[in-house]
């Protein structure tokens, strides 16, 4: 069985204390978006930041206490044109480096109440003879 790193790294009293048992309980939902294109300016050199690059962003939130299976209700889950909405307006912002761009997007969404821990990854399209460039990172409450 598998169990999220949010778990085996005792990120709480309350995690540490739940059994085997307890632990196959909990349910974890995925939300997903995949490949949200954003248009900004990012790069090492003012060259490469003088113009707007494409980029691909994907997002999975992972959710434990998502009631909206239940109450098909907004409130109760992750509005993901929300988390869209907010890693579009941080794509407004100049930066050098995919790695500062990740970190801000997990750093936003672990602001959401139903999400534990999320994953992100940027392509970049900007190495000559390789499909893409890709930067993944992941973070836990």
């Amino acid at each position: 069985m598998c169990f999220p790193r949010a778990f085996a790294y005792g990120k709480s009293r309350e995690v540490a204390q739940l059994t085997r048992e307890k632990l196959a309980t909990i349910h974890l939902m995925t939300i997903s978006i995949k490949n949200l294109e954003l248009w900004t300016k990012i790069g090492i050199t003012p060259e490469e930041r003088s113009t707007e690059q494409r980029l691909l962003v994907s997002v999975d939130l992972k959710c434990p206490e998502v009631k909206a299976g239940k109450t098909d209700r907004i409130e109760d889950t992750v509005d993901y044109a929300e988390v869209a909405e907010i890693i579009k307006g941080l794509a407004k912002k100049e930066r050098k480096t995919l790695e500062k761009f990740v970190d801000e997007i997990l750093d936003e969404i672990l602001k959401f109440k139903f999400v534990e821990s999320a994953e992100v990854e940027i392509k970049k399209f900007a190495l000559s003879g390789a499909e893409c460039v890709s930067i993944k990172n992941s973070k836990f409450r």
